[in-house]
């Protein structure tokens, strides 16, 4: 017999492993409908909340803090660094300079218009907490864009500027998030210099931790059998990630390092039959914390709170995507430029501005909001907004948006 605490854990683990399973299923009928799965799971994630409600005997709450702790150290380094190992590295290098302006000054103009846009608009939000919102809703989620696609075809160069720009914004994202949020519940002020040699130190740290560990790893494998290479690579994953959240780097960006680093060695130190049995575990490991990633987020959505600050979401909405806009095309079009670069196209800058989708990471650093932040209610309430709009619109529509300009293979 388990004691009531554990009762109580063991009901929710299992709630969530039906979930899953559920949705497992309900993936390839989703995209035989061209509904985008992750939204099929988010509205899992809610039938899971309304079930809650109507009894009182099942629960699956889950609080802010413990919400964001699930999210960043157990479901971001397996996505992370699935991800860092399915760019190709030599793509990923001939395209870093547009990757980066995409992840750096694509996120900065982003924050600064949707921040700066707010805070004039709204009473409950201070200049620090509008930036705080600003920067955890500039973060991108690939997921289902990335799915499409793989289904229908797109250049390489396209998905890995989009790939790139979002497993490295995810990162700066957090950094920001952080170090405003430091500024925020300390009550002092934050300049531009500090936050600025603050993140270089963040970011950077953070690359050097998962490069080294990284080509550890690399010379490791070429030893190991299969079954143990499986677990290294496991233990690189979240051993990168905590690590660098422990000496006050980024977890994101070491783990994202190093799988890169991971994913270039590939070809060189592990056999064929190592790597196939490293995608295999990788892809059902990335899947597993998609899904429970996005009906955790069904879960937690307050849909009080969207029936209170729907006038603010929808504000937020627009902005966010204006943002986008500004943020992308002249950016692109600059770097190319300046850097003598093959251009990115209208229509690529056009995906691209469309398939800047909100997910998880947002909803996760919105959550975990300490009370007494000017504005936390509203702050959430428009994450929860601006994801859902992205899921449900964009997400929705990009595969038409793709065929109408004509980028399938």
């Amino acid at each position: 017999m388990l004691s009531p605490s554990a009762d109580l854990v063991a009901i929710g683990v299992l709630g969530l492993a039906l979930l899953v399973a559920i949705g497992t299923v309900l993936t390839p009928v989703a995209e035989r409908l061209r509904i985008p799965p992750s939204l099929v799971l988010v509205v899992l994630g809610f039938v899971a909340f309304e079930i809650e409600y109507l009894t009182p005997t099942v629960s699956f709450e889950i609080g802010g803090e413990t919400f964001n702790d699930i999210v960043q150290f157990i479901l971001l380094p397996t996505l992370i660094f699935a991800a860092a190992r399915e760019i190709s590295t030599r793509h990923f290098l001939r395209e870093i300079v547009p990757i980066l302006s995409l992840a750096v000054v694509s996120f900065v103009v982003s924050m600064l218009v949707v921040g700066g846009v707010l805070q004039s608009l709204s009473t409950e939000l201070t200049v620090l907490s509008a930036l705080l919102f600003g920067a955890l809703i500039s973060a991108t989620d690939p997921v289902a864009v990335v799915a499409t696609f793989k289904r229908l075809g797109v250049a390489p160069r396209l998905s890995t500027l989009v790939q790139g720009e979002s497993v490295t914004n995810d990162g700066i994202a957090i950094v920001m998030y952080t170090i405003i949020g430091v500024a925020l519940a300390q009550g002092t002020n934050l300049s531009a210099s500090d936050a600025f040699f603050e993140f270089l130190e963040v970011f950077f740290g953070g690359a050097a931790i998962g490069i080294g560990l990284g080509l550890v790893a690399s010379v490791a494998l070429s030893r190991l059998d299969t079954l143990s290479a499986s677990a290294f690579t496991l233990a690189i994953a979240y051993g990168a990630y905590a690590l660098a959240e422990l000496v006050g780097f980024s977890g994101v960006i070491a783990t994202l390092n190093a799988g890169l680093i991971l994913g270039a060695t590939a070809a060189t130190v592990q056999a064929p039959k190592l790597r196939a049995a490293l995608d295999s575990q990788w892809n059902a490991l990335d899947f597993v914390a998609n899904a429970v990633l996005f009906i955790l987020m069904g879960i937690e959505v307050d849909w009080k709170l969207l029936y209170d600050y729907w006038e603010g979401i929808l504000v937020a909405i627009g902005v966010v995507y204006l943002s986008r806009l500004i943020g992308v095309a002249p950016v692109l079009t600059v770097v190319c430029r300046v850097f003598r670069l093959p251009p990115v196209g209208w229509r690529e800058q056009t995906v691209l501005v469309w398939g800047g989708l909100r997910g998880g990471v947002a909803v996760a650093l919105a959550l975990s909001i300490q009370p007494g932040i000017p504005g936390r209610d509203l702050i959430i309430a428009l994450t929860f907004g601006v994801v859902l709009a992205t899921l449900s619109i964009n997400a929705t529509t990009i595969p038409f948006l793709i065929r109408k300009l004509g980028l399938l293979l």
